[in-house]
């Protein structure tokens, strides 16, 4: 069965509308609308985990972007997001062999896409394109390598 997370209570919260313990209001009427979907076999802190240690993850890529970008750029697409999903897709999969072999040649074959975004952004940037041409045209490459990506590799 699936559950509902509340950031503002950090407690689970059933489908069925349950009141939430925090604010007891249900789940249609609450205010905090701010939810992420987690399973029932997940702790409502490993989801916590999983964003705090992300968002570390920006926050040091774009704090360091002003005095070291070169630095910043080589974190900001370090295996350390793809290491991380790792561990979470095995610990929440037993360890399943075959999933994470899927997850690895997905991820092995989607550094492709990504690497098109960039080159794309790096060719506008060197146009002169503003910032929203260059993240259109990098998410429009990317995509277009996407689809491509996934048709290939079923």
């Amino acid at each position: 069965m699936e559950t509902l997370l509340c950031l503002e209570h950090v407690v689970t919260l059933q489908l069925d509308g349950e009141k939430c313990i925090g604010c007891g209001m249900c789940l249609e009427a609450c205010p905090r609308r701010v939810l992420l979907w987690a399973t029932d076999e997940e702790h409502p802190m490993q989801m916590l985990i999983k964003v705090v240690i992300s968002v570390s993850v920006i926050v040091l890529a774009t704090a360091l972007a002003r005095r070291f970008p070169l630095l910043a750029g080589l974190i900001g697409v370090m295996p350390l997001t793809g290491a991380l999903v790792l561990v979470w897709v095995y610990l929440e999969n037993g360890g399943d062999p075959q999933i994470m072999q899927s997850f690895a040649k997905g991820a092995f074959w989607g550094i492709l896409p990504t690497l098109l975004f960039f080159f794309v952004a790096f060719l506008c940037l060197k146009k002169g394109c503003s910032l929203p041409e260059v993240l259109a045209a990098g998410f429009a490459a990317w995509t277009a390598a996407a689809f491509l990506h996934q048709w290939l590799l079923k």
